[in-house]
């Protein structure tokens, strides 16, 4: 096995959106969503009703992440998301929620 360092394009092409990883289709920006709804949630200045939104969303696409294999390498600051994370990951992998 190569242990090559991996770019983007190497996982999905430009051309390409998404990714089929245990029935789970990860489309290209999964990770950037989060995050930027991580920020939102953390933002002052958000609303109750936009810091939901960002909840659900990240509710959403949580077990994308979990497929992609980024629980067992992330641990949330924000109490609430980790929750999420580790609620999905012990229903999808229970091995990574150990």
């Amino acid at each position: 096995m190569s242990h090559k360092g991996v770019r983007p394009e190497d996982i999905l092409s430009d051309d390409v959106n998404a990714l089929e990883i245990d029935g789970i289709q990860a489309r290209k920006g999964s990770v950037a969503a989060v995050l930027a709804n991580a920020n939102i949630l953390e933002s002052e200045t958000a609303s109750d009703e936009e810091k939901e939104s960002a909840m659900s969303i990240i509710e959403e696409l949580a077990p994308t992440l979990v497929a992609i294999g980024l629980y067992r390498h992330v641990t949330w600051k924000n109490k609430k998301i980790q929750a999420v994370f580790d609620k999905v990951a012990s229903a999808s992998h229970p091995k990574s929620a150990s």
